[in-house]
């Protein structure tokens, strides 16, 4: 009676939090809209839109794309990256987008290759997301997000869509009971973006309730962090210092414009003034606080976790949640992290409203960055409105995805068969 209770009251509550973020957004945006004087461009100072190629915007981001040639040039120069090239990026990352262009010599052909490359990738991603919906018991028919506008034009022309194939194989080898190659695989993940150590807790505690042997618990873990001490410390010996400079360079940053924590800081700003300084500060550290609590939280208290990650599809969830707080505490956003949660949420809701939010979230996204951003600049009220209320619709994604989780620790779940 007490579980019906609690199953009855979740929706609700998940629904007042939802009208309560809306509420938020609204005001934030209002906030931000009182103390902003936007130029009459809207233009960045340093990134200029590019009218005259707008159309050709929507498909293809050659600005991004000319970065990563940019950062090779120690490929022509016969140097060394880190050393002598700065990089903004782990040495797996690198190693990624270099490979075309070990293939290609022109500035032209590379875009075209790296375009090729992400979207082989991106159906390898497609193909493991597959497997892990038949692992679950879930219909493949939502799929079809991986069509959508935002999805595949980030896919193109970033290389996130790597890091998250990496995180899905790594998800498929622990489902399926390989728990050594599933550390191997998220050490590589780790190697391109960091993001993906935070999951390393709750690997290890659902391979523990699942009762995979502890000895290759152990050696799991030994492999994981063999690959990715000895590969950093590798990458420093080789290229010197520098080769820290991607953790550092995104450790140092500051509140970046799109993110809901950038609008936050935009207002307390104007409101505090030179106070900014302190408060900024302490604002970051506590972002960073949120973005590491849940990785701290099931380290602590892996025995009440493990009651919560004990099915597939339970643990998809988890890794979710963990990815959308992160994202969501982050003191910036890049719209590419889409593909972050995109194929986890693709695992772990099954009903058509959910299927909705996920499609608003994703046209939203695409909306605010290639056409608002390119087109009009990022210093615009529709950039400001739009990323507000992109990041309301995460939020709220956010609050049904942990709604989901407690009436599904509410209920008396049947033993499962794992898929070999």
């Amino acid at each position: 009676m007490a579980t019906a209770t609690v199953s009855k009251r979740t929706p609700y509550s998940a629904r007042r939090a939802t009208i309560i973020v809306l509420a938020g957004a609204a005001i934030l945006f209002a906030a931000v809209l009182w103390v902003t004087t936007y130029p009459k461009d809207g233009h960045d100072p340093y990134r200029q839109p590019s009218l005259e190629r707008f159309p050709e915007t929507l498909i293809i981001d050659r600005f991004e794309l000319s970065v990563y040639w940019d950062r090779l040039s120690w490929m022509d120069a016969g140097t060394l990256p880190y050393r002598d090239v700065k990089q903004e990026y782990p040495p797996l990352a690198v190693a990624y987008f270099a490979l075309p262009k070990l293939f290609v010599s022109s500035q032209s052909a590379y875009a075209y290759a790296l375009l090729i490359q992400n979207a082989i990738v991106y159906a390898l991603l497609i193909g493991v997301v597959a497997k892990i919906l038949r692992i679950i018991g879930a219909s493949s028919k939502i799929l079809f997000l991986f069509a959508l506008p935002s999805a595949v034009y980030f896919t193109l022309n970033r290389f996130d869509v790597f890091v998250s194939l990496l995180v899905m194989l790594a998800v498929l080898c622990v489902l399926r009971r390989n728990f050594g190659l599933s550390m191997l695989v998220l050490a590589l993940a780790i190697l391109v973006k960091w993001y993906p150590v935070l999951f390393v807790p709750f690997f290890v505690i659902y391979a523990y309730r699942n009762q995979i042997a502890a000895i290759q618990i152990k050696k799991g873990i030994i492999v994981l962090l063999s690959i990715t001490f000895g590969i950093t410390l590798l990458s420093v010996v080789i290229f010197g210092i520098n080769a820290l400079f991607p953790y550092a360079f995104h450790m140092a940053r500051g509140f970046g414009i799109g993110s809901i924590a950038g609008s936050v800081a935009t207002v307390v700003r104007a409101v505090t003034g030179n106070a900014f300084g302190v408060i900024g500060s302490v604002f970051m550290m506590g972002l960073f606080a949120v973005e590491l609590f849940p990785a701290l939280y099931a380290t602590a208290n892996w025995k009440r976790v493990s009651g919560w990650i004990g099915e597939p599809k339970q643990f998809v969830r988890a890794l979710l949640l963990i990815t959308l707080v992160f994202i969501l505490a982050g003191k910036f956003y890049s719209p590419q992290w889409e593909l972050w949660w995109l194929p986890l949420a693709a695992c772990v809701f099954a009903t058509r409203k959910n299927w909705m939010l996920i499609a608003s979230v994703d046209i939203l996204n695409y909306l605010a960055f290639p056409v608002i951003y390119r087109s009009m600049g990022p210093y615009t009220v529709l950039y400001d409105g739009s990323t507000i209320m992109l990041g309301a619709l995460l939020i709220v994604l956010l609050i049904r995805v942990n709604a989901e989780r407690v009436q599904s620790n509410n209920q008396q779940e049947e033993p499962y068969a794992t898929v070999r």
